[in-house]
């Protein structure tokens, strides 16, 4: 018997993200094995205890992310910009010099073309995220 795989499906009974076939085939399991059983109800116990903890520390804590005002977001996305542009200005300058230089091995232009584009498109898709409000670490924020 795999005790391993039924520990798996444990925790994600404890978790509440069971699908409806593993649900079946944890209960079924559960009937034949004590073991597991206890063990399940002693994942319930700890997850409750630690879930009440959690709520009874958020409550005491009343913690508030710091929320800059609007000067200091201005500030924040005026230097933004001008990095910005520090990059595009140093690395056009870096790239230019570099593929003009015919001492440059052809495989260090092409890696170098090859991180820039890679670095720009993930540049632009954050970018893009941020602006259609779907930043995936903005409740980490909240």
């Amino acid at each position: 018997m795999n005790h391993e795989h039924y520990e798996h499906l444990l925790v994600k009974a404890v978790d509440r993200v069971l699908t409806t076939e593993e649900r079946a085939e944890l209960d079924a399991h559960l009937l034949t094995c004590p073991a597991c059983a206890a063990e399940l109800q002693d994942f319930q116990r700890i997850k409750e205890t630690t879930d009440a903890m959690t709520a009874r520390i958020m409550l005491d804590a009343a913690i508030e992310p710091p929320r800059p005002s609007v000067p200091a977001k201005l500030w924040i996305q005026a230097c933004f910009v001008a990095l910005l542009l520090g990059v595009v200005l140093l690395g056009g300058f870096a790239a230019y010099s570099l593929y003009i230089d015919a001492q440059v091995p052809m495989i260090v232009k092409v890696g170098t073309g090859l991180v820039s584009l890679g670095g720009l498109g993930l540049l632009l898709y954050v970018l893009r995220l941020r602006a259609a409000g779907k930043d995936p670490y903005e409740e980490i924020d909240q």
